[in-house]
């Protein structure tokens, strides 16, 4: 039986980092990150969000989360994540 390293999706047997069969979305690596460090603001979190992805695809040549990230004026952004965070953020008025 393998442990698993932390991260959502890879575990260690034998020795060896494998990736398991469930890809998990940016933001259930956001809530990982959270529960190991605290947030200033949105864009940081993109920010860890693209660099997480990023090292992901140079260590391993895989991602480690599907959703997309974009390159907006202000830096790196997943829309998945900023959609589900920016109605906390600014609610609406009913």
């Amino acid at each position: 039986m393998g442990r698993t390293t932390g991260w959502p999706c890879m575990q260690v047997r034998h020795g060896v980092v494998k990736e398991a069969r469930h890809m998990p979305k940016a933001f259930e690596v956001l809530k990982y990150m959270r529960g190991k460090q605290h947030f200033t603001g949105e864009m940081q979190r993109h920010k860890l969000l693209y660099y997480v992805q990023a090292w992901s695809l140079a260590w391993t040549g895989r991602p480690l989360f599907d959703d997309r990230v974009e390159a907006w004026t202000l830096g790196p952004v997943v829309p998945n994540v900023r959609n589900a965070i920016l109605p906390h953020i600014l609610p609406l008025d009913h």
